[in-house]
């Protein structure tokens, strides 16, 4: 049925039809008055996006346009003569028609149902329609899709809530939650425990196999969290490699030590990506409501200083929030922001130890070790100040103003016709992952005209296996140009053979935790003497670092270790004092 009935009021519903299957002027006839509609008036009624229908007082469909066709799928001779019943949800039904029988129209959000019974979102407005004698004959509705918009609306709260990569809630979701959580907890008078994950070693898995990779293990990750949680728990990634963990319902803190135990524990079996086998390990830092926290920003900042310990301090991978962690990170900020200015305020300065032959005492090289004197805090231990600069990347910059100021040196002494030794720099991990390392050692050695030789670079074993293939590279480059490179350290982490055959090494340095008590504890002794045998068989000098005694001395004399270093000989000395004690040992270039 394309036509309304001869009493059906055109002007007052705002709408007309013309005959079926005719494209000529239909003649309507209301209270005797003729109207005359046009083909054109409802081919303008079907340009409109909305669905438009009318129905009769029993609610029986009239009329329908296309667009009312093509977002409920029925076709025009399908649906009218029908229930409009069909066409709403029947949850909706029943509260619709009696607010249009009450107020005589309704304007709102229903469910509309297609002709295949799908229900779809959508705007529907039906309204009374009165004839000249003010009984309402007919019904007109505007029917509205609303799938787009609503697939848009859950697009934005996609974005908006859930992590792009993991589809984890993100940090403003997580935020909610744990707002919502403190709520029920303050009724409750239970505890709510904030658990932030810091992964450790993505960093490196980015840069060895690329990004691609790293997400992947990322997801991975975060399938093995959620795995490790209760049921009513959420695990939100907030940034990074950092993820946090809320934990809900528990009387005391030290309750939720067993799901943060298998937290740590899940991260011991490696991760398989693209036919890699892939390991991270986790730092955690906790958070309790109500003990450290009344609200979401500060327990979620109570967590971060926490996990910010457990990362420094890998021993316990689980550190609940003290308040001596806030005022350690309040130091360190501060300390963080001086160095950043020490350099240009004249408050750094690198000393040097002297390397001696131990059966002769002779000085043949020296290490160059930074110090800072603060005009309000004093000396400054590099035990306090190195772990800052390697933390925020600050070591960069004070690498190269170390590297500048040893060669400034070397050159000052050989301009002054001083004898000059070889001098030992220490290069941080961060330094070895500069790309264009090799570059800027060999501008500064060409600024200052100085041999190759008499720079010695002293890189920890962490150092070079943390990104080994990118190592072996750098270093056979400043090795091929004559730069020395020594291991420090030797013995406190990889302690291989393999690397050591691999990298074109110089000297080994004994680590001073196994000179401290050599003379008295056989068991430094003997290993002490299989690294002097494994070095030698590799034409590698030796230095044992941290000698402060004559019994040590002899020793290692007894061993044949080639060179010693520490207080037994010198402690660490300005530049001044360095050159007048190579003067008085004699030393000659």
């Amino acid at each position: 049925m394309d036509g309304y009935p001869a009493s059906f009021d055109e002007e007052a519903c705002g709408m007309a039809s013309a005959s079926p299957g005719t494209s000529a002027p239909a003649a309507r006839y209301v209270d005797g008055k003729s109207r005359q509609v046009t083909a054109d008036t409802e081919q303008l009624l079907d340009f409109t996006r909305d669905g438009l229908a009318v129905f009769d007082c029993r609610r029986t469909i009239q009329w329908v346009n296309r667009s009312f066709c093509r977002i409920t799928g029925w076709r025009r001779d399908e649906v009218i003569g029908r229930d409009a019943g069909l066409l709403v949800d029947p949850g909706d039904a029943v509260a619709l028609w009696n607010t249009v029988n009450t107020a005589g129209q309704f304007s709102g959000e229903i469910l509309g149902r297609d002709r295949h019974g799908h229900s779809f979102p959508a705007a529907l407005t039906v309204r009374a329609l009165v004839d000249g004698s003010g009984t309402v004959g007919r019904y007109g509705a505007v029917l509205h899709d609303l799938s787009r918009r609503k697939q848009a609306d859950e697009t934005i709260r996609t974005l908006t809530c859930l992590d792009d990569l993991t589809r984890l809630p993100n940090r403003h979701l997580f935020g909610d939650r744990l707002t919502q959580a403190i709520g029920a907890a303050e009724r409750s008078r239970r505890l709510v425990v904030l658990a932030m994950v810091g992964l450790d070693g993505l960093k490196a898995v980015n840069e060895t196999f690329g990004h691609r990779t790293g997400d992947t293990l990322l997801r991975q990750a975060s399938e093995r969290l959620i795995a490790c949680l209760r049921g009513h728990d959420t695990v939100a990634r907030l940034r990074g490699d950092v993820f946090c963990c809320l934990l809900t319902d528990f009387a005391s803190a030290q309750d939720a030590r067993l799901v943060l135990t298998r937290l740590c524990e899940s991260f011991a079996a490696p991760f398989a990506v693209t036919g890699n086998e892939l390991y991270l390990s986790a730092s955690v830092g906790v958070s309790v409501y109500p003990l450290d926290g009344a609200n979401p920003d500060e327990l979620l900042r109570k967590a971060e200083t926490a996990v910010s310990r457990a990362r420094r301090q890998a021993d316990t991978p689980i550190r609940f929030y003290t308040p001596e962690m806030h005022a350690e990170a309040v130091a360190r900020l501060q300390m963080d922001g001086a160095l950043r200015k020490a350099a240009a305020r004249g408050e750094l300065e690198v000393h040097y130890q002297p390397k001696v032959v131990t059966a002769t005492g002779r000085i043949v090289g020296a290490e160059a070790l930074l110090r800072w004197t603060h005009p309000e805090m004093g000396a400054i231990s590099p035990a306090r100040f190195i772990p800052i600069a390697e933390e925020t990347g600050l070591i960069l910059q004070i690498g190269d103003w170390v590297l500048e100021s040893v060669c400034a040196q070397l050159n000052r002494w050989r301009a002054e016709g001083r004898p000059v030794v070889q001098v030992a720099v220490n290069l941080s991990a961060h330094q070895l992952r500069q790309p264009d390392l090799v570059e800027r050692i060999d501008a500064v050695i060409a600024a200052h005209g100085l041999p190759p030789e008499l720079l010695e670079l002293e890189l920890t074993e962490s150092a070079v296996m943390a990104n080994a293939e990118q190592a072996v590279t750098t270093l056979s480059a400043l090795h091929a140009r004559g730069v020395r490179l020594t291991v420090d350290d030797f013995g406190t982490g990889y302690s291989s053979l393999s690397y050591l055959k691999r990298f074109p090494l110089d000297t080994l340095k004994i680590d001073r935790s196994f000179i401290q008590d050599i003379d008295a504890n056989p068991a430094s002794a003997d290993i002490v003497t299989a690294i002097i045998a494994m070095a030698h068989a590799l034409d590698l000098t030796v230095v044992a670092e941290g000698v402060e005694t004559k019994a040590q001395h002899d020793v290692l004399h007894r061993l044949e270790c080639d060179q010693i270093q520490g207080y037994y000989h010198s402690k660490p000395i300005p530049a001044a004092a360095f050159a007048a004690l190579m003067d008085a040992r004699g030393v000659r270039r």
